[in-house]
């Protein structure tokens, strides 16, 4: 979609203009296997991600009416979740699907928690203390209905293994409509176990390699 890369190119422009005035470019995208040797600033986080940004902006509102799983791969403190954020608050994005939501996965995760949040996200009206009495099951189903033939967005950050996506999965439902689930983690195996390759993988370069 032409309009949208073009909003997103003159979006990065203008970020780079105002980047360029206070750090040197430090950060690019690098092939599997690089190393990094210093950890990137939120400031500056999103230099050299310029085509990764607009490959995932694409996937997202790409034609492809069936629900599509788009990882983001890269080892901790990179900026997956970032990147993921940034993406998600975008304008374009709020505004292409009906419903977003956004859930962090921890190692040690709880289902029924996770469904919480979800609903949490996804419905405003909702509150902690009116979903507190339900089940696993019945949170789960409640998710299920909510986006029910509406093309939404869930991000799930952090994700460790593929077993919470088997839990989850059945509750969001593929309804040929362009929704999209994208999902961050510090594990290349994970994203092959989604959707078969490596996604999108970030990596890292100082200036000494660059």
């Amino acid at each position: 979609m032409d309009f949208i890369k073009k909003e997103v190119v003159l979006e990065i422009k203008a970020k780079k203009e105002i980047q360029d005035d206070k750090l040197p470019t430090q950060y690019s995208i690098l092939p599997v296997g690089s190393s990094r040797t210093s950890a990137p600033t939120s400031e500056n986080i999103m230099v050299g991600l310029d085509d990764i940004l607009i490959e995932i902006m694409e996937r997202l509102t790409g034609q492809q009416s069936k629900r599509l799983i788009i990882p983001i791969v890269s080892m901790g403190g990179i900026g997956k979740t970032t990147l993921a954020r940034n993406v998600y608050a975008k304008p374009i994005i709020v505004e292409y699907f009906d419903i977003c939501a956004w859930v962090t996965i921890s190692q040690d995760y709880n289902v029924r928690e996770i469904l919480l949040e979800i609903l949490l996200s996804l419905n405003k009206d909702e509150s902690r203390e009116s979903l507190r009495g339900m089940s696993e099951e019945e949170l789960g189903e409640k998710v299920y209905k909510t986006p029910f033939c509406r093309k939404y967005l869930i991000v799930m950050d952090d994700m460790w293994s593929i077993d919470v996506w088997d839990k989850l999965k059945r509750f969001f439902p593929d309804k040929n409509n362009g929704s999209r689930i994208m999902i961050t983690t510090r594990l290349s195996s994970l994203s092959f176990d989604l959707i078969g390759s490596d996604g999108f993988s970030m990596k890292l370069l100082d200036d000494d390699k660059s």
